[in-house]
């Protein structure tokens, strides 16, 4: 055997390229060819079993079998008392089991030998080295789920109803599992049990948390998340209105907080949350606005996120709100983060024109996506940006491979003697723009995307043939099919261009 292959690293490398459904054969294989590629082909087999059902066929054949339900459904049974030594093979395999999902059907196989066996076992645990652990549920027996729980537990994740008993698993599971860094809890509601006071004793027992998602938290929870300098990744589906009312203290909270995701809040709890942050490194911030926002709180947001976020971090905003206008001294507080490689802003309409988005693009020479989306039912009001703005993208955003932005593009701008090299931008959505004569806009946008590939609509998804439709929305109809013919016609111009002039000015 050469001797590369006794170095661990080396035979790691090689395991992981037979990871996977494909490669499980050619791992036992290599687990039966020598006593050196036995243990590490071993530990990726067992990693993560999809069901309880291998390590329960380890046990002797008269101990435990699959027996039919009354529903012709299967069930494991125990057949008889368990002994000492029917551990043996068990405990070869069983603590190289890393990764785990507990779900209705496993449960329902298993609700019988599982407590027993885990009641048993010599360590107490089903899998002892176990550092993922998945739940979904109904409802939740902890009998069922205790022996999943060993205090090595990295990460888990919970989707159950908020009934007593989950409730009583969440309230201790940080005692159990004080080594625990990512924690996912999704609880449907319930009128009869608060899960408020059980998810605050979890939270305030964690103290290496890296990654947490949960509905709500308290306010109170928000502060204290804030201490964590471990916590890198929050995802919140709303946040508490009481954060206002809570002293800002004199140190910035979140300072290591890399991710935050907030799917629906309201604007003022929004700019309490980020008052407790200072130069937080930010690279990803996701918020949704559950209600219309008045102008002056939109501006008052953006105001607070920028004394909030480092200015050299933040790659990824993405922002809903329904405001009437998002106002242009808002917009230009966006350029005061010049990393940022993906924006995305929706409102009801933007004070801006091409000379705003001119000079914004100065501002972010590595913008890979751009989403400035119109949320307005009056189709007929056009904005007040034309395909000029496509040319100050082209200059200064040269990354750009996403674009979404409503233009007039019933002028078609003349060629400028200056070319600009070849764009990357791939995808165009043009929401409801307005457009009267495709092949002038698509000889335009030949010579600034010629690797453009699609072009869509606000109609890319609707039934445009149908005469119902046709006469609520003749005008969007109408629109879409123009851009649609652009669409086509773009490859043409293209290949035109650079046949006939390849290097020739637009």
């Amino acid at each position: 055997m050469h001797r590369c292959l006794h170095i661990v690293e080396v035979l790691e490398m090689i395991f992981r390229e037979f990871d996977g459904r494909k490669g499980r054969a050619t791992l036992a294989r290599l687990a039966r060819t020598c006593r050196t590629f036995s243990p590490g082909a071993l530990d990726l087999l067992w990693k993560a079993p999809g069901s309880l059902d291998p390590i329960l066929g380890l046990f002797p054949a008269d101990l435990v079998a699959l027996r039919p339900t009354e529903g012709r459904k299967l069930q494991w049974e125990i057949l008889r008392p368990i002994a000492f030594n029917d551990w043996d093979r068990v405990a070869v395999y069983a603590p190289r089991v890393k990764s785990f999902y507990l779900g209705f059907s496993t449960l329902e196989k298993t609700s019988k030998v599982l407590p027993v066996l885990s009641f048993c076992s010599p360590r107490g645990l089903v899998f002892p080295n176990l550092r993922y652990l998945g739940c979904t549920f109904v409802t939740i027996n902890p009998a069922l789920i205790r022996p999943l729980l060993p205090a090595g537990l990295e990460e888990f994740s919970l989707l159950c109803q908020a009934d007593t008993e989950s409730l009583s698993i969440i309230s201790v599971l940080g005692d159990l599992c004080p080594g625990l860094k990512t924690v996912t809890i999704h609880l449907a509601n319930s009128e009869s049990n608060d899960p408020k006071p059980s998810l605050s004793n979890l939270l305030h027992t964690l103290r290496r948390l890296v990654s947490l998602t949960i509905d709500m938290p308290d306010a109170a929870d928000i502060a204290h998340l804030g201490q964590l300098s471990t916590l890198k990744t929050l995802q919140l589906g709303t946040l508490p209105h009481g954060l206002s009312s809570l002293p800002v203290p004199s140190y910035p909270l979140f300072p290591n907080l890399v991710e935050l995701r907030i799917s629906h809040a309201e604007i003022q709890s929004a700019i309490a949350f980020l008052a407790f942050c200072a130069n937080t490194p930010l690279a990803s911030l996701r918020l949704n606005f559950a209600s219309t926002s008045s102008d002056a709180d939109v501006a008052r947001f953006y105001h607070a996120l920028k004394l909030a976020c480092a200015h050299d971090s933040l790659r990824v905003l993405r922002i809903v709100h329904s405001a009437e206008v998002m106002a242009r001294k808002s917009l230009r507080i966006l350029a005061s983060f010049e990393q940022l490689r993906e924006l995305a802003i929706s409102a009801a309409s933007f004070e801006f024109d091409d000379q705003t988005i001119g000079n914004l693009a100065t501002s972010w020479p590595f913008l890979q996506k751009l989403n400035l989306m119109v949320c307005t039912l009056d189709i007929l009001v056009d904005p007040p940006i034309t395909l000029h703005a496509f040319r100050l993208l082209v200059r200064h955003c040269p990354m750009l491979h996403f674009l979404r932005l409503d233009v007039d593009a019933s002028q078609v701008p003349p060629a400028e003697p200056t070319r600009i090299g070849p764009h990357s931008l791939e995808h165009l959505d043009v929401g409801c723009s307005r457009i009267l004569h495709a092949p002038s806009v698509a000889r335009y946008l030949s010579g600034l995307f010629p690797k453009l590939e699609s072009i869509t609509t606000d109609r890319e998804y609707e039934d445009n043939d149908d005469p119902d439709e046709i006469a609520a929305n003749e005008v969007a109809i109408e629109r879409h099919r123009l851009w649609k013919q652009v669409e086509s016609e773009v490859p043409e111009f293209v290949a035109a261009r650079e046949e006939e002039h390849p290097r020739d000015p637009l």
